[in-house]
């Protein structure tokens, strides 16, 4: 009897430590499925970041887009201003040219007065109306003179115009916006009445071009630079600043835009972000790009020189593109 209770106590402890070891297994098993579903949570939340990142992504891009048709819109806007202006300077002209030849003709007529005056007649007859008419004669002679004067001051102004005008077009069509259009001179009367003197129209003050401008300025923060430049990647150059002593290479612009756009389609590919520095180095020189819009980049050019000042001229190069993206 008792061999029978002992043997049953043995098989009831073998059948607890049984379903003890299965308790622990399901545990076991439990935390696993826990750290497995805190896996999938950690991974959903990652791809939920993700998304949300490529969504405002997506929304930058858009926002860019409209400004950028924006720009546009007022670029064709100023071009328009700048034609007008244009055609009211030809018309000026056109005037001033009437006026000149309504000049000469009055200078004309009274010569003939005069030489009609200057027929032999009594001495008392003739004296003071000739007088008069070569007073009159001289100074509408001083005020030809001026009006001349003004009228080529007025045209190298027309031409200067029509040349800062031309020149608007092309960066308009090349991508970077115009400079302000020059303001009108004062347009001059028509009718004279009586010699005057004659009023010179005011000087025309030219806006210095803000691409080239900042690009000097990054020239001469870098001392060791040779030349900092903005060109598109259609390889056309829209503004450079050089050293005296530096000279390009036949088809630079083309040959760092066709590495800058290669550059661009590797970052993409990779998805790895936007591309902010390209470079490479000769035995004597060494070159920077830095992407300043979709379709412009910022180029610099420096001696060969030791890692301090590559990481010098990185900063420099990067601050410019960056104030360059502003003007777009």
């Amino acid at each position: 009897m008792l061999e029978d209770f002992l043997s049953r106590m043995g098989e009831l402890r073998l059948e607890m430590e049984r379903l003890a070891g299965q308790a622990q297994e399901l545990e076991r098993v439990v935390q696993e499925q826990q750290l497995r579903l805190e896996e999938m949570d950690l991974l959903v939340r990652q791809r939920d970041e993700q998304l949300a990142e490529r969504q405002a992504r997506v929304e930058e891009l858009e926002e860019r887009l409209r400004r950028r048709e924006q720009e546009l819109a007022e670029a064709r806007t100023r071009l328009a201003e700048a034609e007008a202006t244009c055609r009211r300077q030809e018309e000026e002209l056109a005037e001033l040219r009437v006026l000149l030849s309504q000049r000469e003709a009055s200078e004309a007529a009274l010569r003939d007065e005069l030489a009609r005056q200057e027929r032999p007649a009594a001495p008392e007859t003739v004296t003071l109306p000739v007088q008069a008419l070569l007073e009159r004669l001289s100074a509408l002679e001083e005020l030809a003179r001026r009006q001349e004067a003004e009228l080529a001051g007025l045209r190298s102004t027309f031409q200067e115009g029509l040349s800062h005008l031309s020149r608007r077009l092309e960066r308009l069509e090349a991508g970077p916006p115009p400079a302000p259009a020059p303001a009108a001179p004062a347009p001059l009367p028509v009718e004279v009445p009586a010699p005057a003197v004659a009023v010179a129209p005011p000087p025309v003050e030219w806006v210095a071009d803000p691409i080239q401008a900042l690009l000097q300025e990054a020239l001469e923060s870098l001392p060791e630079a040779l030349c900092v430049g903005l060109s598109g990647l259609d390889g056309l150059n829209v503004a450079l600043a050089a050293r005296q002593e530096w000279t390009a290479g036949e088809a630079l612009e083309v040959e760092l835009a066709e590495l800058t756009a290669e550059a661009g389609r590797v970052a993409s590919a990779l998805d790895t972000g936007s591309l902010l520095t390209l470079a490479f180095q000769t035995r004597t020189e060494q070159c920077l790009i830095s992407p300043v819009s979709e379709d412009h980049f910022a180029f610099m050019v420096t001696p060969a020189a030791s890692a301090d000042d590559f990481r010098r001229a990185q900063a420099v190069l990067l601050q410019a593109a960056s104030r360059l993206n502003e003007l777009f």
